[in-house]
């Protein structure tokens, strides 16, 4: 195996530009649910590393609670919140990456009979090529299609890549 480093990936964006895209995001957010106290159900662990800048930028008075895939990967677990918390308020569904779009449309199964007043997703990378009736509005701060795996800053492949500041693709990723 080759020795992972920067040579083999391919920078997309560098940190600052993630910043200032995440900055933006967050203010149009933080427009739509300044009264509304909502709460954001981050999706582990691929969403935690733009939930904590996201959260910081919005800068509105909001709730966080965690959604941990099941081992078999058909449901979630709910951390930091109960069902209680999740009706009758704003949901943001917070993910790193959205790429068929499979993942979202199983957290939206798992809010479905939650009562909630509305969901909303925000992305960090939208790869989905396909435009689904399924999903609610998306707020997403980079669109990168094509079959490239993306990597850093949260996203990961085959659990490298993650710590990177940066978003990249992988240049060759069997040598990875």
């Amino acid at each position: 195996m080759a020795k992972a480093n920067k040579a083999n990936l391919s920078v997309l964006y560098e940190e600052n530009d993630i910043q200032k895209r995440i900055a933006e995001v967050a203010k149009k957010l933080a427009n739509q649910f300044r009264a509304q106290n909502p709460l954001l159900l981050i999706v582990l662990k691929e969403g935690l590393f733009f939930a904590a800048d996201l959260v910081r930028a919005m800068g509105i008075k909001q709730g966080q609670a965690f959604l941990s895939p099941t081992k078999d990967n058909h449901n979630y677990i709910l951390i930091g919140a109960n069902e209680d918390d999740i009706a009758r308020r704003d949901i943001i569904i917070v993910m790193g990456i959205i790429d068929t779009g499979k993942t979202a449309e199983k957290v939206l199964k798992f809010l479905k009979d939650k009562k909630s007043v509305s969901v909303t997703i925000a992305t960090l990378v939208n790869k989905s090529n396909h435009s689904s009736e399924n999903l609610p509005p998306i707020y997403t701060c980079f669109e990168c299609p094509g079959e490239k795996t993306v990597v850093g800053f949260g996203l990961s492949f085959r659990k490298k890549f993650f710590e990177k500041p940066f978003l990249a693709t992988i240049e060759n990723s069997a040598e990875s």
